[in-house]
């Protein structure tokens, strides 16, 4: 029924630098349930794809969803801290944009 759901907190935005290719890390360390979570590889890096996904994700292997540079990709009803990016170039970067429930 309209006017009965929760009203969100506003959209967000991060970016995200992978450190070590071929080495999963979070998304983010905070612990926020997202109503949803649009993800994109950023334009500039200097590989041509990332992966997202759970802590297994990896690129090489193709385990997640992967990216090329610039696309993007939408995560509904998730925790920020439960999604993982794998970089094939050490510090390329995916920027996220989010609502929290």
């Amino acid at each position: 029924m309209f006017g009965l759901q929760k009203k969100g907190k506003g959209m967000k935005t991060i970016t995200k630098t992978v450190t070590t290719a071929g080495t999963p890390e979070k998304l983010s360390t905070n612990h926020l349930f997202c109503k949803y979570i649009h993800i994109q590889a950023k334009f500039g890096n200097t590989g041509a794809k990332v992966a997202i996904g759970d802590s297994n994700v990896h690129l090489v292997n193709e385990v997640g969803i992967v990216l090329a540079k610039g696309n993007s990709f939408s995560i509904y009803g998730n925790y920020l801290d439960e999604i993982y990016i794998d970089v094939g170039t050490n510090g390329d970067k995916v920027s996220a944009i989010y609502e929290e429930r």
